[in-house]
């Protein structure tokens, strides 16, 4: 479907639903409830469909509806509040979208970095002092070992560039990443 269909299907479907709140036609609703889907998917893929939070007023309390799509509820007043100008709304802000699409954003230079085989970043806490921390680690490397494989906590190569620079640089060129993490166990004392 091209842009000028999707313009003009989402139009319609503004008019029909516009008409069908001051009518009520059983036809028109039936148009409306058969059309829902393919509008409610044209803004999606546009990227301007929201949902909503819909709440009764503060003195009077009662459940409070999140992620309200009100596409399943159009025809329904929720707490008094009409959702079909709010479905306008987002057909408004789609037909000016397609009409008007922002500029394609530039490719990013794509990182060209070798993956070497055989090496596994390991990510996970670092605590020289922590005996249960590196028993862990030479655990996974001596696993690795076995399998052909070389695995590496950041902290095993000891260059002065910034860790993240470095970590990044280590995902990149690893084969596997092996990611874990550790909760020490304190013990209460009543």
């Amino acid at each position: 479907m091209t842009p000028e269909e999707k313009v003009n299907r989402l139009l319609e479907f503004r008019d029909k639903l516009e008409t069908w709140e001051k009518s009520r036609a059983p036809a028109l609703r039936a148009w409306l409830n058969q059309n829902a889907r393919s509008v409610r998917r044209i803004i999606i893929e546009a990227g301007c469909f929201r949902t909503f939070t819909v709440a009764p007023p503060p003195a009077v309390g009662g459940l409070v509806m999140r992620d309200v799509d009100l596409f399943v509820m159009m025809f329904e007043r929720i707490y008094n509040m009409r959702p079909i100008p709010q479905i306008c709304d987002m057909i408004d802000v789609t037909v000016g979208f397609l009409q008007d699409p922002p500029p394609e954003k530039e490719q990013p230079e794509i990182i060209k970095s070798e993956i070497q085989r055989g090496f596994a970043f390991v990510a996970m806490p670092m605590d020289r002092d922590d005996h249960a921390l590196i028993d862990v680690l030479e655990a996974i490397k001596a696993a690795g070992k076995e399998c052909g494989i070389t695995a590496e906590r950041i902290d095993d190569d000891e260059r002065s560039e910034r860790i993240t620079d470095r970590m990044l640089e280590s995902i990149k060129k690893a084969e596997y990443v092996i990611v874990g993490s550790y909760k020490r166990e304190t013990k209460r004392i009543f």
